[in-house]
């Protein structure tokens, strides 16, 4: 760590925070002491949390108030047997019909609005309150040190650009903030040749120690990087990627590409970031839905804890599996130290979480697992969803069509939107293959025989998700 950062992380931009009242110094130093807790500390420390929590919704929200109410069921019962699973799944349809129940009362000085990027079609707005920004702070500060990435440390961002510029004013005191931070941001959704070669120039001059980039971005530049013979400076020690899911030949292809080592992170607006990979680059948690809410469990000298998931709006929480590592877990006798949210690789839960630069569900199944029904006939919910996005118009073009013209050609312009993900459905590379194959053999008889008016056959392109890119199905001559 470079004397600038050392000073402004260490000193400076603390004491700046302290000075403003903040909470965010006292969470990143408990954090960084919880992380190495006992598991038997950890999981006292985890439910007397979570007691303070279930007594404040208790007492200050309606909806939860009325539950306890109703159930008969007290916040002593559920931490005494360590037991959630009586509390209701609430659904986003219910958050947004009457958000007023579940926001707590009084509301605190300082809360303000937030949403989520509306991958299902419809964001999800919220309310903050000061303290759970500065532990949102708090805890992406902990987990990008685990990189390297730490206040002060020269960082380029490839993220998410603005919908629209700033007031001045706020436009100024950002720049400040990010050049006292020693960040740069580059608008990964503008990724044109251009911008392409301006981000290398920017990362070649600025020299960082960290790039931070959504993962899809990261790959589209490694490829151009590699194309054009670019070199990564020697100042370049990490790389993190979120907001998308990272698979083992996106990881080997950024590593190529920018000689350094590949952090995944995995969080999302509402809850902040929730794991984050650590120098052993054992992956990221994976969560387990056990039947039974099983005892704490020793394996490979890491403490585990499970805990239950309840499945949401977005989809189930995913298949059982072995459970994640306590976010303190003790390190086993004679190993190197390391954070205790280092894990057994696996998949992260389907539903929920910052899985592309939208957040939410993989957009391709967003739609139906959104409203539960995964095979929407006439008139159901996915028919029936978001009438008031497209309802008005499509009644003023019904009752008011505009007229045809006459005496010239009328231009029909057909387009068909195309999924194509051989790997849907967490399948394996051989079927993906199969799936190939089929496409490949199918599409031409489905084109056959059809042309414009010009004799041209139809054109086609495809989305396709860029983490789960694969050389035999992509590549494929």
């Amino acid at each position: 760590m470079n004397l600038y950062a050392g000073l402004w992380g260490g000193l400076m931009q603390p004491a700046y925070e302290r000075l403003r009242g903040r909470l965010t110094p006292g969470l990143q130093l408990r954090l960084e002491q919880s992380q190495y807790w006992p598991l038997e500390v950890l999981a006292r420390q985890q439910w007397q949390d979570l007691e303070a929590l279930l007594n404040l919704a208790r007492e200050r929200v309606p909806f939860y108030a009325d539950w306890f109410a109703n159930s008969g069921i007290t916040v002593e019962d559920m931490t005494r047997a360590r037991d959630l699973s009586p509390l209701p799944v609430i659904g986003r349809e219910e958050l947004m019909a009457e958000p007023g129940r579940f926001q707590a009362s009084p509301r605190l000085a300082g809360t303000f609005g937030k949403a989520t990027g509306g991958s299902t079609g419809r964001p999800l707005r919220f309310l903050v309150d000061p303290a759970s920004d500065q532990w949102r702070l708090a805890m992406s500060r902990r987990g990008y040190a685990w990189a390297g990435c730490r206040p002060g440390v020269r960082q380029v961002y490839l993220w998410a650009g603005d919908l629209t510029p700033p007031p001045g004013l706020a436009r100024l005191k950002r720049g400040l903030h990010r050049g006292l931070m020693g960040q740069i941001y580059l608008d990964c959704f503008d990724m044109t040749p251009a911008q392409m070669e301006r981000a290398l120039k920017v990362i070649s001059r600025f020299r960082p120690a960290c790039l931070v980039a959504f993962t899809s971005a990261a790959l589209i530049l490694a490829r151009h990087a590699r194309a054009r013979g670019w070199r990564p400076p020697a100042s370049l020690r990490s790389l993190i990627v979120g907001a998308e899911a990272l698979h083992a030949p996106g990881r080997q292809a950024l590593e190529a590409a920018f000689g350094c080592p590949v952090f995944e992170t995995y969080g999302s607006r509402e809850f902040m970031l929730m794991a984050a990979e650590c120098p052993r680059h054992q992956g990221l948690p994976r969560i387990a839905v056990p039947s039974t809410h099983a005892p704490p469990s020793r394996g490979a000298g890491w403490k585990r804890w499970r805990f239950p998931i309840p499945p949401t709006e977005s989809g189930p929480a995913g298949p059982p599996g072995p459970p994640y590592s306590a976010p303190g877990a003790a390190r086993a006798p004679g190993s190197t130290p390391a954070p205790a949210d280092c894990a057994d690789r696996g998949r992260r839960p389907a539903g929920g979480g910052d899985r592309h630069p939208g957040g939410g569900a993989h957009p391709a199944h967003a739609l139906g697992q959104a409203s539960g029904d995964h095979r929407p006939g006439p008139g159901g919910p996915a028919v029936r969803r978001h009438l008031e996005l497209w309802l008005g118009a499509y009644l003023r073009q019904a009752l008011r069509p505009r007229p045809l013209p006459t005496g010239r050609p009328l231009t029909i312009c057909l387009a068909v939107a195309d999924h194509f993900e051989p790997f849907w459905d967490r399948a394996d590379l051989n079927t993906a293959c199969a799936r190939l194959a089929a496409w490949e053999k199918g599409l031409p008889k489905l084109c056959q025989g059809i042309a414009d008016s010009r004799g041209r056959p139809p054109q086609h392109t495809f989305f396709y998700p860029l983490e789960e890119y694969h050389p035999q199905v992509l590549e494929r001559s």
